[in-house]
């Protein structure tokens, strides 16, 4: 390659990052090759504002989990109580403006740190964008959404109008329309990840092939570590359904919990970056994971108003099988030792979340018999009192 490479990000990049622009993020490792002369970051001024408008909602999202885990704390324990512990720091919980606002200045304060170069629409006509819109070519190719695709097509006509043949520019997104969009022409190659770009940068580094070694020869040693920081993981399990319509159903888990982790497979998928001593890699993982969750169904349960307390509220114990197919990001510690390498793992991260994409099977321990006899029960002994 020759340095620097020119580099595009859609919006869905920063979006599956959560926005993460710390040091040992994926992010972060683009900065450092930024900073290094390897990249020359460009954006459009569509995926600045769109990333911005992400930010804002999931900044929502946020502060609500906070809020509502903090109406949670206090039905169990008395503000007054819970003030006078070290929760009471969680009492001041910001503004949602405020946050809204933190996160968009540090987004923008990393777009400076790049010498991000924003690319504004000016030169774009319309007359090619509606050709494409009307005769349903990529980006246009979903004719149900293709009215969401306006924003797409003047980024692709803008992206050619600054990018013609002989001029080259990596695009990293993961919207196969608008790759689709660019594919055509030979100046635009594309990538669905920044792992898929760090991979191909480092395949010149002389370690590169000695880490392919490493994971041939060790991967014993490698399968056990990931699986000892899988055990250690309070891994995300989410058993509520969502279909098309937006209509969820399924469980939402009190607790859960994995009882065992199975058919583990672990397969070096990109070398991230090399420095000196040190490199980062990503690998892609699949396992089975038998998992338990239990969830009291209020909205089922019997209120006693003049108690004010509920009689009867249904349990359910629920348990479910997974195939999840996820990624791990190890940090390798190296020494160069003539003829060969010396490898050691420092760290494992896993991102992972098992959910209705994952799980293959679910066995509800006969909720209706349980639920209709705890039900009576509890009846029979609150009429008897």
């Amino acid at each position: 390659m020759d340095y620097p490479i020119s580099v595009f990000l859609d919006t869905n990049i920063f979006v599956a990052c959560k926005y993460n622009i710390s040091e040992d993020s994926q992010l972060g490792i683009l900065l450092r090759y930024i900073k290094s002369g390897k990249i020359k970051l460009f954006l459009s001024n569509i995926v600045k504002r769109e990333v911005e408008a992400h930010i804002c909602e999931d900044a929502e999202s946020a502060v609500y989990y906070f809020e509502k885990a903090l109406k949670d704390a206090k039905k169990c324990i008395a503000e007054k109580s819970l003030a006078k512990t070290s929760l009471r720091l969680c009492f001041d919980l910001p503004t949602r403006e405020c946050v809204k606002g933190e996160l968009k200045t540090k987004f923008e304060e990393y777009l400076l740190d790049c010498n991000a170069i924003i690319l504004d629409n000016q030169g774009i006509t319309c007359d090619t964008i509606l050709n494409d819109y009307f005769s349903g070519v990529a980006p246009f190719e979903n004719r149900e959404k293709k009215k969401h695709e306006f924003p797409d097509a003047i980024m692709v006509a803008k992206l050619k109008k600054e990018f013609p043949e002989g001029k080259m520019l990596w695009v990293i997104s993961n919207d196969e329309g608008f790759k689709q969009a660019l594919d055509c022409s030979s100046q635009f190659k594309c990538l669905s990840r920044l792992q898929d770009l760090y991979d191909l940068i480092n395949k010149n580094d002389h370690a590169y092939e000695e880490i392919e070694k490493y994971f041939s020869s060790n991967a014993e040693q490698i399968h056990l570590s990931v699986l000892r920081e899988l055990e250690a993981s309070d891994i995300e399990v989410d058993g509520t359904d969502c279909d098309r319509k937006g209509t969820v159903e399924g469980f939402d888990y009190d607790e859960t919990d994995v009882l065992e982790i199975s058919n583990l497979k672990v397969k070096l998928d990109s070398v991230d970056e090399i420095s000196e001593g040190n490199a980062i890699v990503t690998v892609r993982c699949s396992a089975h994971f038998s998992v338990y969750g239990s969830y009291d169904d209020f909205d089922s349960g019997i209120w006693d108003s003049e108690d004010k307390e509920y009689v009867f509220v249904p349990h359910y114990d629920v348990y479910e099988e997974h195939e999840a197919d996820f990624y791990c990001e190890l940090k390798l510690c190296f020494e160069e030792e003539n003829p060969d390498y010396s490898f050691s793992i420092e760290s494992v991260k896993c991102d992972i979340k098992l959910d209705q994409d994952s799980r293959v099977e679910r066995h509800v321990q006969n909720p209706e018999e349980d639920a209709k006899a705890d039900q009576m029960d509890a009846l029979e002994e609150h009429h008897r009192h």
